[in-house]
């Protein structure tokens, strides 16, 4: 068989040759398959909140998981920025692409009501500054101590100074903390992003979804084409799947038709 789905975590994968099968070892047992499709995904950097706990200040992003588990703090503009029309979206950044994420809100969805940079000096250009005085988007520079809701959702922000800014969603822009590439680096794949640390480079794929090393595709946001940005949206990531599916299907058929014919 060319692919095998394995219910049971991956101690490691190898590949026997240049042209052999992958080898994917699970405790004590082996899968060997012509074609490997990674999936491994992407972590997106976490804004950190300085919370008090008994008198303790607990500087720590695990306060932000509830609310993003009930997708009331948000990722992906594409995916989700939806979900925020006509209601009020504290974007979570500092940089040029923060910036550029609360005039989207603003003009896709009318629901950004500000920054907050989270104790960081703003990073974004004079230009964008005016866009965001123009569409009355205001910038909180004061750190994040806390996240308040009800059963509805979340409800306010708290900033260290007092101030509580009422959002009923917030959108992450702080950039990647890690894309899972491991696997695909040990097996010899070509990563995009030479400038960017190892632990954050993308996986180069083609068209196909396959990977610089024949029969390995790696699909989702941990993958990126020479020719096309890094899309993030689920749809996307369902399409190069159905994509490496598809090649692999397709040479798997005709590797059958050609031992039929004594070819193969």
């Amino acid at each position: 068989d060319y692919v095998t789905a394995v219910d049971e975590a991956a101690d490691g994968v190898r590949r026997e040759g240049a042209d052999g099968p992958f080898v994917v070892s699970c405790g004590e047992r082996e899968f060997r398959s012509a074609a490997l499709v990674l999936a491994t995904g992407v972590m997106d950097r976490q804004p950190s909140v300085l919370k008090d706990r008994g008198g303790e200040a607990q500087d720590d992003p695990k306060w932000v998981y509830p609310w993003a588990n009930r997708e009331d703090i948000l990722y992906c503009i594409r995916c989700e920025g939806h979900l925020t029309t006509a209601g009020s979206t504290a974007v979570i950044g500092s940089s040029e692409a923060a910036a550029q994420l609360a005039m989207m809100l603003h003009e896709r969805y009318g629901s950004a009501c500000c920054l907050l940079t989270n104790g960081a000096e703003p990073g974004w250009s004079a230009e964008s500054q005016r866009v965001l005085e123009a569409y009355g988007l205001g910038v909180r520079r004061e750190r994040i101590v806390d996240l308040s809701g009800g059963d509805g959702g979340l409800r306010a922000i708290h900033l260290q100074d007092g101030e509580v800014v009422e959002v009923g969603f917030a959108l992450v822009a702080l950039g990647l903390y890690r894309v899972y590439n491991e696997l695909a680096r040990e097996l010899g794949a070509e990563l995009a992003d030479p400038d960017e640390p190892a632990g954050e480079r993308h996986v180069l794929i083609d068209r196909r979804g396959e990977t610089s090393v024949a029969g390995l595709f790696a699909v989702g946001d941990m993958a990126s084409r020479a020719d096309e940005p890094v899309m993030k949206q689920v749809y996307t990531a369902q399409e190069y799947a159905v994509r490496a599916v598809d090649t692999i299907d397709a040479r798997r058929r005709r590797l059958r038709r050609a031992r039929i014919e004594g070819t193969g």
